[in-house]
């Protein structure tokens, strides 16, 4: 009888081991499940920021004062503003390139020495960083000051 109860007690205790492997298992799908559902859209977020720059750099360019290039530069300065809604509430997030530079979010090309700018200021933008919700889906690229 006793023979009997160890045994038993040795398969509660295997079953009590192999349900909490299969607790951990399950757990971990579940995390990895939640997350590839809160990043899904990350890839299409990185195809589209071409298109953003693109129509960026057109709504940078002197076209001209005609009322045919007044009426172009509006609508590409509509599409852009449309572009930085959707962005908005997708959770794409231009990073903030004022201030310092933060190797987390910039991506240093160039240092230059610039009066009255202190060491580390971002002094100019060559393109526009983005996050997607807590992740970087691109890094700013910037000069910053020596």
């Amino acid at each position: 009888m006793q023979e009997e109860i160890k045994n038993l007690q040795e398969q509660i205790s295997k079953a009590q081991a192999d349900i909490a492997s299969l607790q951990a298992s399950i757990d971990r799908v579940d995390n990895e499940r939640i997350t590839a559902v809160k990043y899904a859209n990350e890839k299409f977020a990185k195809e589209l920021l071409p298109i953003i720059d693109a129509l960026q750099n057109a709504q940078s360019m002197d076209i001209g004062a005609d009322e045919t290039a007044s009426a172009i530069e509006q609508k590409i300065s509509d599409c852009v503003g449309k572009f930085i809604t959707a962005f908005k509430n997708a959770g794409i997030d231009p990073i903030d390139d004022s201030g310092k530079f933060d190797p987390n979010l910039h991506n240093a090309i160039q240092m230059v020495e610039v009066a009255g700018k202190s060491s580390g200021d971002i002094v100019q933008v060559y393109q526009k960083g983005y996050k997607y919700k807590d992740r970087i889906l691109r890094a700013s690229m910037v000069v910053i000051a020596k």
